[in-house]
């Protein structure tokens, strides 16, 4: 009876009824019905239930979600269903805080403390199991996910061109992740569709779903209370997730009404700590490459974030910023890939000449590299160090750790070829081995021809450095430096600064701290900064530096601190040293009281920053990078002042600054004429 299903469904598929089809057939499928053990009949019933001719492309399409259903699955806990209940608990005190018409808006502070109240923290450590959607699915789960996307593809006019194939890679699965499954088809078809229905094209679509997203909050810190995927009706009822959630719900309303929609993602940012996921609307390609340069021009219309400013530029000219400090734009990219639903030959090769334990845990055979629809990228062909293994990496670098964003088979001549890579970018050849990326090769950066450098380390030659942060000066802390420039101090015996004297002007960008030079023997009460916009200025610390009756420098103590005409408590962060602190400016005028006429000597300021510029009195240990031990340590020390100094460092070495008393935002560099070169 098997076979003769088997022989009908081949029929229906195919257009014929032969062995050889039927033994394809079964091979195609022999995989996920084996993994399904006892629930194989589920999967028969659903593959049989389009039986008729006028149902061919239902059951190819049913076909086509089972075949490589054993790579799909979810993760699971005993503890997972506990957590689920926050989300019932949260839809119940909505429901009873919500009046009729009022818009439902959980927050993160519910969400937290519900989950406290029901589970215990020392839970959330447990394991996961995997739990495959072959030996979880139903039959019925399938047809009813079959007959509403095959709806929306049909009924919908903006669908009319979307050929088969797209249909099954990109509207039919029922899933986009690992999120546990659940029926969110009907609700978002029916939901959805109404809304859509007034639009004509995929393109207006896409917009309008954008729209609908922003709404949703991507809730830093959500991982610690629910560290799994969470699902679509999760997601709609918090309105909040991490960037993947959010990025999945969204491609899953639109695959709702028949668009088809999946989640590209940078699996790690080549000089950014993080990754990064886009909705992708396959059917809309890109007009432009982005080059992965340095570049102040918007980028992030290539790709969700790959701007730090999202479209604004930096007023920066030559000369405002200390020599050898360069703002980053823009985070670059190593290497795009698509989630699909189906296998991907290339990635299935890969798993099939592996040994054991070379495939690190976030191997995917469901993801196409689509670097090349994104970045100009290069080819890269390297000799790996190693004589076992079938399975090479490319690593990019955070904090002091080496990420995997791409791999490859190791020939026999012991090379390896790696495609599409992107430019500008520090890469480690690896293997994987005992649970650890072990280095395969020395460092080497691809430069914005597609050149291969290696870095090699002289350790004859010894330099001395001198160091200014241990993190890249991104454009997203140089722009509160940058609202400074511009900005004047004045100063008077009088409150209201009838009679007042220009004392100095910001004329550069303040790189993490300035200290001003006043050259005028004249006592002054009040002094007063303007700055050059209307308000929204950020100081972390403004200090003054005066001469005490014996003429000894001293630290001038201001009795009273105003934002405007308003005397604010919260200005006396501006002189606690905490420089991870800061004062937001409500007007553009800060005045200082400092009790009686003082004499000025300097005036010190630090905008607001990420605090990773050298601070004295912290910690630091530089590390440089050696092909067999890894990161070795040339010292620690404790800054003196605003830089530090390291004598007899090797030459040419790939360099790795530490702070041991705060933060953990690090990079890793190159030292070139006299300055750090981030990666």
């Amino acid at each position: 009876m098997r076979k003769y299903i088997l022989n009908i469904i081949c029929i229906l598929i195919y257009g014929m009824n032969t062995t050889s089809c039927t033994d394809s057939y079964q091979q195609m499928l022999q995989q996920t019905l084996e993994q399904a053990e006892d629930r194989k009949s589920e999967l028969e019933k659903a593959l049989s239930y389009y039986n008729q001719e006028k149902d061919s492309l239902k059951q190819k399409a049913m076909f086509f979600l089972i075949k490589d259903m054993y790579a799909h699955y979810a993760y699971h806990s005993p503890q997972m269903d506990t957590m689920n209940r926050a989300f019932n608990i949260i839809d119940t005190v909505l429901t009873q805080q919500t009046n009729p018409g009022m818009t439902r808006y959980p927050d993160y502070d519910l969400f937290s403390s519900i989950m406290d109240s029901i589970c215990e923290k020392t839970q959330r450590q447990e394991k996961t199991e995997i739990k495959w959607d072959s030996r979880t699915v139903t039959a019925n789960f399938l047809i009813q996910n079959v007959e509403f996307a095959y709806r929306a593809w049909k009924t919908n006019p903006w669908a009319k061109g979307i050929d088969f194939d797209t249909f099954c890679e990109y509207i039919l699965p029922y899933r986009l992740g690992n999120e546990q499954i659940e029926h969110w088809r009907p609700q978002f078809y029916n939901e959805y569709s109404k809304r859509a229905g007034k639009y004509l094209n995929i393109t207006d679509i896409n917009r309008v779903s954008s729209r609908q997203a922003i709404s949703l909050r991507t809730q830093r810190g959500i991982e610690s209370l629910y560290p799994y995927s969470m699902n679509m009706s999760a997601v709609n009822l918090m309105q909040m997730g991490r960037c993947y959630d959010i990025v999945r719900y969204r491609a899953m309303l639109l695959r709702s009404i028949g668009i088809p929609a999946t989640m590209d993602y940078v699996p790690h940012w080549g000089n950014y700590t993080g990754k990064h996921g886009i909705v992708k609307v396959v059917t809309i390609k890109q007009e432009e490459l982005l080059e992965n340069d340095n570049s102040s021009k918007n980028t992030s219309v290539l790709f969700g974030s790959a701007s730090f400013l999202q479209g604004k530029t930096l007023d920066i000219k030559k000369g405002d910023l200390p020599e050898g400090i360069e703002v980053q734009y823009s985070k670059t990219i190593p290497k795009v890939y698509r989630h699909t639903w189906s296998v991907q030959p290339d990635r299935k090769h890969i798993l099939e000449i592996a040994n054991v334990g070379e495939i690190v845990p976030e191997f995917s055979l469901c993801i196409k590299d689509v670097t090349d629809e994104y970045i100009i990228c290069s080819d890269v062909r390297i000799e790996m160090d190693t004589q076992e293994h079938n399975v090479g990496y490319l690593c990019v670098s955070e904090q002091g750790e080496w990420i995997p964003i791409a791999c490859s088979e190791i020939k026999q001549n012991k090379e390896a070829l790696f495609q599409n890579m992107g430019r500008n970018i520090m890469y480690l050849p690896a293997i994987y081995e005992n649970r650890h990326m072990i280095a395969a090769g020395k460092p080497f950066y691809l430069d914005e021809k597609g050149d291969v450098h290696y870095i090699y380390t002289d350790k004859t030659e010894k330099n001395n450095i001198y160091l200014s942060a241990k993190y890249t000066y991104y454009s997203y802390t140089a722009t509160h430096a940058v609202k400074l420039k511009g900005g004047y101090f004045e100063a008077s015996n009088q409150k209201d600064f009838k009679k007042a004297d220009s004392l100095t002007a910001i004329n550069g960008i303040p790189y993490y701290r300035q200290k001003i030079t006043i050259n005028t023997p004249k006592k002054y009460r009040y002094i007063r900064f303007i700055a050059p916009e209307e308000k929204d200025c950020c100081l972390a610390e403004l200090s003054f530096i005066g001469l005490d009756e014996n003429k000894d420098t001293t630290l001038l103590k201001p009795i009273q601190l105003y934002d405007g005409m308003v005397n604010n408590p919260s200005l006396e962060m501006l002189q606690d040293g905490k420089y991870n602190k800061y004062y937001t400016m409500s007007t553009n005028q800060l005045t200082v009281d400092l009790g009686s006429p003082q004499q000025l000597t300097h005036i010190e300021l630090i905008p607001r920053s990420n605090t990773n510029g050298i601070i004295p009195g912290y910690q630091y240990e530089l590390f440089y990078w050696t092909e067999k031990e890894g990161w070795k340590s040339l010292g620690k020390q404790t800054a003196a002042n605003w830089y530090l100094e390291y004598k007899q460092v090797p030459a040419n070495a790939l360099l790795w600054l530490k702070c041991h008393n705060s933060g953990k935002e690090e990079r890793i560099f190159t030292y070139e004429n006299g300055r750090q070169r981030w990666w």
